[in-house]
């Protein structure tokens, strides 16, 4: 546990360290954030006729969450790494040593997510906090299930995206992989558009996947729209598909691991 540790330490530290980087980088990303919740507070308001003004403020502190939670972890979960290291010749290093390379992927991913985490996106939820005025939820057992549920969502997301980079064992050139990734995930997630706006037929079927807990439960239950029972049910569930898509990435590391050990790579 230890090496993981610092692991997550070390990437922590590279990527605070860059500070002109982290110049560009914040530019680039706030203004991503500020595009996304500019479009929905224009639409909001030019719908103020038919929208109630609890609705209009939940529009818009659900997609600055939004935004921020869906940047967190597309930036900082360690896409085309597997496959970078397999395509190089490193993965035969890895194997070698003691420690996971998934697990130290994981680590690494939770580390540039705590660094961008406190050197931009909580300057950038400041400064939209600060643009758009809205009231925000300071109920302490709903920041915590916010917190809670984030976090289990980044480990869903994580734990797909190494399966998808695994498959790079069999099959290399699969980056296109991601981006069918990232559509699914921004669709069905909630991160485009808030689930209670989806068709009731939809959301049943979303009721049988693991996306809506990504973002839109942890999200849904700090704006008041999730009562705690059901919040907690779906929590279960979250550790429910954790559970069995680590098991799923298991079997497929240690299938990849084989074919790299008996054939060579």
């Amino acid at each position: 546990m230890n090496a993981y540790i610092k692991h997550y330490l070390i990437s922590v530290q590279d990527k605070l360290n860059y500070r002109i980087d982290f110049l560009f980088k914040f530019f680039t990303i706030f203004l991503h954030l500020y595009a996304s919740v500019t479009i929905w507070y224009a639409i909001a308001t030019a719908n103020s006729s038919s929208l109630d003004e609890t609705m209009i403020a939940d529009i818009i502190k659900y997609m600055i969450l939004a935004s921020i939670t869906t940047n967190l972890m597309i930036f900082c979960t360690p896409e085309r790494e597997i496959a970078r290291r397999i395509r190089t010749g490193e993965i035969a290093r890895d194997l070698i040593y003691p420690i996971s390379l998934p697990i130290t992927l994981i680590f690494k991913g939770l580390g540039f997510a705590t660094a961008n985490l406190i050197s931009m996106y909580i300057p950038g939820f400041i400064l939209l906090s600060i643009i758009y005025k809205p009231a925000w939820n300071l109920n302490l057992i709903n920041i915590a299930g916010l917190l809670i549920g984030i976090l289990l969502g980044y480990f869903i997301f994580v734990l797909i995206t190494l399966q998808i980079e695994m498959i790079s064992f069999w099959w290399i050139e699969n980056w296109y992989m991601h981006y069918i990734k990232h559509a699914v995930f921004n669709f069905l997630s909630g991160t485009l558009v808030p689930l209670w706006f989806y068709p009731e037929w939809l959301y049943k079927i979303l009721n049988w996947l693991p996306f809506k807990n990504i973002v839109y439960i942890p999200l849904g239950f700090y704006l008041n729209r999730i009562s705690l029972e059901q919040f907690c049910i779906q929590m279960a569930l979250s550790i429910f598909w954790i559970i069995l898509l680590a098991g799923v990435t298991f079997v497929i590391w240690k299938a990849g691991v084989k074919k790299v050990v008996i054939q060579g790579g």
